[in-house]
């Protein structure tokens, strides 16, 4: 099968470490109970977008369900990913179903299996490079036996994702982004479904690293735009909603457009 879903698009980059996990020497948390994203909801000034996680016993993301509803004409457009394990705790397959108002009989259904060599793990035409702690290194695309490297991901000492290139088919750098974090808890902490899926498979633009992220610098034709990130914490030190600030047009979103709601578990 053909599997072209895996071109990570500038959008999503740029709301990729919107969720992330806790700070590598924080250690004042242990034993305390586990957060786990129940559903996340996103208001638009066009569409409305909630994206609900279902975890199995391990804490292991086994579904995520995005609906997106248009607020000017009400169409309603899903996508779900039921995601399955293998025995030595590996993504074995995830299975894709879309779904649209616009067409009640409209079903599409990708089944995605994983091969996994080493560091390297293959799908379709794609070959995602990882490292030993299940971060992602690069993307790659397979074109009639030729390789193409498509982004190269590198990480701070926390294992936050500090910088990400994404280049286009000639090799040519099309955009590179950098990031800064607060010391925060992270959204998906407690989450025990490798990085590496989030972030280069995941379409749901709600990804993450290690850290929350605080600033995005976008590197693109000699410009630098800054996005700054703002969160609200509960009692236990979890991020429960987000507003923006973007410099490149002058805008501070007031709104808290960014809303997650959690699953305590023990």
């Amino acid at each position: 099968m053909n599997v072209k879903i895996f071109k990570i698009k500038y959008w999503l980059i740029l709301s990729i470490i919107v969720l992330s996990s806790c700070n590598g020497d924080d250690d004042s948390f242990i034993g305390a109970k586990k957060h786990l994203p129940e559903r996340i909801i996103l208001d638009g000034e066009i569409s409305t977008t909630a994206v609900n996680y279902k975890y199995d016993q391990n804490n292991r993301l086994i579904n995520v369900l995005k609906t997106e509803n248009y607020v000017t004409d009400g169409k309603e457009y899903s996508v779900s990913f039921d995601i399955s394990y293998n025995s030595v705790n590996n993504i074995s397959n995830v299975i894709r179903t879309t779904t649209s108002s616009e067409d009640k009989n409209y079903v599409d259904i990708d089944t995605i299996g994983f091969i996994y060599e080493g560091t390297n793990v293959y799908a379709g035409d794609t070959r995602f490079e990882i490292n030993t702690e299940g971060q992602l290194l690069s993307i790659n695309i397979i074109d009639n036996g030729t390789e193409v490297n498509q982004s190269l991901c590198s990480y701070d000492s926390y294992g936050n994702l500090n910088r990400y290139v994404l280049k286009d088919e000639t090799g040519t750098i099309v955009t590179d982004l950098t990031y800064e974090y607060d010391d925060k808890k992270g959204i998906f902490g407690d989450v025990n479904t490798p990085q590496w899926f989030f972030l280069a498979f995941l379409e749901e633009g709600f990804n993450f690293a290690n850290n929350n992220i605080e600033q995005v610098s976008n590197v693109r034709d000699g410009s630098l735009k800054d996005i700054t990130r703002n969160y609200k914490y509960n009692v236990e030190g979890y991020p429960v909603s987000e507003w923006i600030y973007l410099s490149e047009y002058s805008l501070t979103v007031d709104v808290e457009p960014l809303k997650i709601i959690y699953k305590v578990v023990n």
